[in-house]
């Protein structure tokens, strides 16, 4: 699975939509709370080895119009099961989105 272990990996499919190019990935990435780093080389593993749209390697993202992430991406709220059920009860769910790690990940 191109140098992804275990069961971890995606797979990919594109087609065009009118003038709107589509790319449709489903993954399963590393799991547990502090695999954050782990999850984000899982990410740009398959994007760097899609060969879809394009040679593998380039640009992937660059190439489509619209991209769809699906799957089991394991990316959570940092904090315990404890702290982020008093946030939700308390309804501070700016506190929440401010620790979603893909949120976090995404603004860099």
């Amino acid at each position: 699975m191109n140098g992804m272990l275990g069961n971890k990996g995606g797979c990919a499919i594109s087609l065009r939509f009118g003038a709107d190019s589509l790319l449709f990935v489903t993954a399963h990435f590393h799991a547990h709370q502090n695999k954050v780093a782990l999850r984000n080389q899982d990410y740009h593993a398959i994007l760097d080895s899609l060969a879809i749209g394009g040679p593998a390697g380039g640009p992937t993202l660059e190439r489509f119009s619209h991209v769809f992430w699906f799957g089991d991406l394991n990316y959570r709220i940092n904090g315990n099961r404890d702290i982020v059920d008093v946030v939700l009860e308390r309804g501070l769910f700016e506190v929440l989105l401010a620790n979603d790690q893909l949120k976090m990940v995404h603004g860099k």
